[in-house]
């Protein structure tokens, strides 16, 4: 039996990212690892428009809005200086 009615969109963020761009990413996801937030695809910007300029940060905008939560655990490989950082997105409305 289908668990719903329509297919469903998933983003992977695979990066080497920054000590301080890691820390505060942590932060968003030990917040929000249960809870559905909005994510702004970067690359559905209105027509004509540049990729990522639909960002919104009051979420008023609905171009290239969808509610997401975090797909699985966090996973970090470290190396000096930067660390690499696998998170997965998952649609759910």
């Amino acid at each position: 039996m289908a668990m719903v009615s329509t297919s469903r969109r998933a983003w992977s963020l695979r990066r080497r990212l920054v000590a301080s761009v890691i820390a505060a990413l942590w932060t968003f996801w030990t917040g929000n690892q249960n809870t559905a937030f909005y994510f702004y695809d970067p690359f559905e910007p209105a027509t004509g428009q540049p990729v990522g300029s639909n960002y919104d940060a009051t979420g008023v905008s609905t171009q290239g809005r969808y509610t997401v939560r975090f797909n699985g655990d966090w996973n970090e490989s470290i190396y000096i200086p930067r660390a690499d950082c696998t998170l997965d997105l998952i649609e759910v409305a």
